[in-house]
């Protein structure tokens, strides 16, 4: 099977799309039934506007679809590209989206203004017609494939939803010694315990409430070990905010590779992965499956679809409101008093890992969806 795989975006940034968007590619190729993959993305055009780099993306493409590139499947990571719609049509091959969020549910929430205006009430008509003219559509969460069934996409289209994955391989437990050896390296503490978060500052991820939570019980002598370290992104106002009340137990740390955010899984004590629920769907946290991965204890946000549920399936980690600095607190001793971060439970949580979320298993997910899709073309 020929598959291209066309996406929205530049891969040579150091943001978590391209980082899971370059394991994917990875382990698609690794595939057997995927015999060729061919990448199509932004990086070839100078422009840094995205809208831009579709446009350009989707002229390039259909030369490339004219000239007699055929595959057997197109995998789009996005919404648009009007041209190689039609032309797929032409030539029956079959067209798969690939969709982690409700692009316009995101523009409301970063610049509520701009909900009425004319222009973006017509990109989002002609985005629907685009994705009812599709033949599937992968959504990273199953939330998300109900709202667009809801709101946006016909019975003739297929979907279905995958989780994102880890790269098993890659994101390992580290050794007593080497933890060690590696918070020396990073400049930590070694009698500290690390809390980390890892992962961008965006508005759904909750970072703001880990911040005011945690930003009110680590002065508290009884917490006086414990540091959050918050790995990936930085916002100039969640600092203000920590220097105007004097706080010094929450670090942020800029962007990491994906070496040095092995790294710091493993020098944490455990993982956070609080939630802001304000989207439809709160996303597929690839970091879940990279804490679990190296092994790692997570807290995440109680109550919500593909986190705390993922947790209690499989007996791992824990749950709390991190909105709610008691609820913390109560997770904190109930993981200190009752052992919980321990050997037998990193073993079990990287075993659960291996067999349940690794990447082979998604892009496995994925072919089996392009083979439904070919045989309704």
């Amino acid at each position: 099977m020929i598959v291209d795989y066309i996406l929205g975006f530049k891969l040579n940034k150091k943001f978590g799309h391209s980082k899971a968007t370059e394991e994917k590619i990875q382990f698609l190729e690794q595939n057997n039934q995927v015999s060729h993959l061919r990448i199509f993305s932004h990086d070839q055009f100078k422009t840094n506007k995205r809208m831009v780099g579709v446009i350009l993306q989707d002229l390039h493409y259909a030369i490339h679809l004219l000239k007699g590139n055929r595959p057997d499947v197109i995998q789009i990571r996005g919404e648009y590209y009007f041209l190689i719609l039609i032309l797929a049509k032409i030539f029956k091959i079959p067209v798969i989206r690939e969709i982690h969020s409700d692009t316009f549910e995101e523009l409301i929430l970063h610049y509520p203004e701009r909900a009425n205006q004319l222009k973006y009430r017509i990109i989002n008509i002609f985005r629907n017609i685009i994705l009812n003219g599709s033949t599937g559509v992968i959504f990273n969460h199953p939330d998300l494939e109900k709202h667009f069934r809801k709101k946006y996409l016909k019975g003739k289209v297929k979907s279905t939803s995958v989780y994102n994955g880890t790269d098993t391989e890659n994101f390992v437990p580290f050794e007593e010694d080497e933890v060690k050896k590696t918070r020396a390296e990073l400049g930590l503490k070694q009698e500290l315990k690390y809390l980390l978060f890892i992962g961008s500052v965006s508005k759904w991820h909750g970072v703001d409430i880990l911040i005011k939570s945690f930003g009110s019980i680590l002065d508290d002598p009884t917490l006086a070990d414990y540091r959050v370290l918050i790995v990936g992104g930085i916002n100039p106002t969640y600092i203000d905010y920590l220097k105007s009340i004097g706080h010094k137990n929450i670090e942020f740390v800029g962007l990491v590779d994906k070496s040095i955010a092995v790294k710091y899984m493993n020098i944490s004590h455990f993982c956070l992965l609080p939630v802001n629920n304000i989207r439809v769907s709160p996303g597929s946290p690839l970091k879940l499956y990279d804490y679990c991965s190296c092994g790692k204890y997570v807290l995440t946000q109680e109550k919500v679809t593909g986190y705390s549920d993922i947790l209690d399936k499989y007996g791992i980690g824990g749950t709390c409101d991190f909105s709610d600095p008691q609820s913390i607190i109560d997770a904190l001793l109930r993981i200190e008093n009752n052992n919980l971060i321990n050997k037998k439970q990193a073993s079990k949580t990287r075993s659960v890992a291996i067999e349940n979320f690794s990447w082979h298993d998604v892009v496995g997910n994925w072919v089996e969806f392009y083979k439904r899709c070919l045989e309704h073309v």
